[in-house]
């Protein structure tokens, strides 16, 4: 890893809770489709800003009093906030600077999930792989505070948002489609006037309210587009 990028991603990250401006700068960074980094590269870099924005969504978000929770105790002996990850994990240790944060006083916690594709090959693509995926899962999943959707479940989002139903998870996701599918919040590429593509970020408030979660406005003024009821009808 770029020792200098390091630096510059750690600093942005967690100015961000000060400064919530910050997010621009992540996301107007080096990412772009026309970068000259090799696709290794581009690709780590990338999921370190995507690492840095969900921990800041964590910063300004609410989520249901009454939300079961992981009783999970970190090494503090606090309970934790946890980031599931369900799919092909892309982040590699992308989430490892923030691992030593907070969000109000609880250390983070990432937790890692079999995804329905991947279940579903080695189940051998059985007739119920969906139900028993639900049964051997759910629970553990609907105690996240939030879930990461790896681009690699695409074909699976709506099996996965239906299964989190009611549990105030805040789902996260990748590519415009998702949070038609029932997701919260997506990263998606936006090229801008003549500018090179970069990474942002959009919300579906309908579905946040559904599930008793709330956002902060703060954040809410950065999002790319916002889709809630007065625009549908």
């Amino acid at each position: 890893m770029d020792k200098r990028f390091y630096k510059k991603l750690v600093f942005v990250t967690f100015a961000f809770a000060v400064l919530l401006t910050a997010a621009k700068v992540i996301a107007d960074s080096t990412i772009s489709t026309e970068s000259t980094l090799n696709n290794e590269t581009q690709i780590s870099r990338e999921y370190q800003v995507k690492a840095a924005f969900v921990y800041n969504f964590m910063k300004f978000t609410e989520w249901p009093k009454d939300k079961k929770t992981d009783e999970t105790e970190t090494k503090s002996k606090a309970k934790a906030m946890t980031i599931g990850v369900i799919g092909k994990y892309p982040f590699g240790k992308a989430f490892d600077p923030i691992l030593t944060k907070t969000v109000g006083e609880r250390k983070i916690l990432i937790k890692r999930f079999v995804g329905v594709s991947q279940y579903r090959d080695m189940s051998g693509n059985s007739p119920k792989y969906k139900l028993d995926y639900s049964q051997k899962y759910a629970d553990d999943m609907k105690k996240c505070h939030v879930m990461y959707v790896c681009s690699s479940e695409d074909e699976f989002v709506k099996d996965i948002t239906s299964m989190l139903e009611g549990s105030g998870v805040l789902t996260v996701g990748e590519g415009e489609k998702f949070i038609e599918k029932g997701g919260m919040i997506t990263f998606v590429m936006k090229k801008e006037g003549v500018e090179a593509k970069k990474l942002r970020f959009e919300v579906n408030l309908d579905n946040v309210k559904k599930a008793g979660i709330s956002i902060s406005s703060k954040l809410l003024k950065l999002a790319k587009r916002i889709i809630k009821d007065e625009q549908k009808k």
